[in-house]
């Protein structure tokens, strides 16, 4: 009995020994995401300039006298630094938010507007690569709402509709609000599909 509870003590012990590692591993791991979350975050005025360079350069090239195959590459090089750029941002805005330097404005944001500015850009894009870009909203399109920073939210939808243009090759891409009510509450609150 006496070998049996030692033994048992033991595998206490050890077990206790591996949560209190296993918690100090955790621990440092999470310090060290924050700490690159707050270096990209705290770097990216610096991080952005040379893409912005490269941006100003393509804009002085296109200003100039080009054949068609040069103004077709300089056109190329712009839309490779404009996602370079969007991929960068969306980026560092994560790194922001880990690192607790942008804090959520919540409140009530109309969907309809949101969309529709939305549905302008990137449907252009979209026309752009040949294909069809839809945005349908209901009836009570006016309605539609949700809680949310209306910044981040319009971010995030702007990056999903994005890489639904870029990555269709063929036929095309449709932006869909639609709310429901929400039980004995009486609001309508959007969705997006």
């Amino acid at each position: 009995v006496h070998a049996a509870q030692r033994n048992a003590l033991r595998q206490h012990d050890v077990l206790s020994a591996l949560a209190v590692d296993l918690r100090a591993q955790k621990d440092r791991a999470d310090e060290a995401s924050l700490a690159k979350s707050r270096f990209l975050a705290a770097a990216s005025h610096d991080l952005r300039q040379p893409v912005h360079a490269l941006s100003l350069f393509l804009g002085a090239l296109t200003a100039r006298p080009l054949d068609d195959e040069s103004r077709r590459l300089v056109r190329h090089a712009g839309r490779t630094v404009d996602a370079m750029s969007k991929l960068f941002n969306a980026l560092l805005d994560v790194s922001r938010l880990d690192a607790g330097m942008v804090q959520p404005d919540w409140r009530t944001v109309p969907l309809a507007p949101l969309l529709a500015r939305i549905a302008e850009e990137e449907g252009a894009v979209a026309r752009a690569k040949g294909l069809r870009f839809t945005l349908r909203l209901p009836p009570n399109a006016e309605v539609l709402s949700t809680r949310s920073d209306a910044l981040l939210l319009e971010r995030v939808v702007r990056n999903l509709v994005a890489n639904a243009v870029r990555y269709t090759d063929r036929g095309g891409v449709t932006l869909l609000g639609a709310g429901k009510a929400l039980l004995g509450a009486g609001e309508a609150v959007g969705g997006l599909a």
